[in-house]
């Protein structure tokens, strides 16, 4: 676990697992927060694993927000 203060930006991942690059990006010190989108949801326990790990990466725990109005 990294000990960063949270940085401006709120990015993304494209799956439902975190990948390697995933974890990199996260532990980046401009980042503060991630977006979940449809695409990292296939379950309600996949989802408690995934947001389990993005907040296990860095203290305090980055910020998971949903897109969840399903348009542009």
């Amino acid at each position: 676990m990294i000990h960063l203060n949270p940085g401006p930006l709120m990015i993304d991942i494209a799956g439902t697992e975190l990948t390697d690059l995933d974890r990199e990006r996260l532990c980046h010190p401009l980042v503060g927060g991630i977006i979940l989108f449809t695409r990292n949801y296939a379950n309600p326990e996949q989802l408690a694993r995934l947001t389990e790990q993005i907040h296990a990466l860095r203290q305090p725990p980055l910020l998971i927000a949903v897109d969840h109005e399903g348009g542009r």
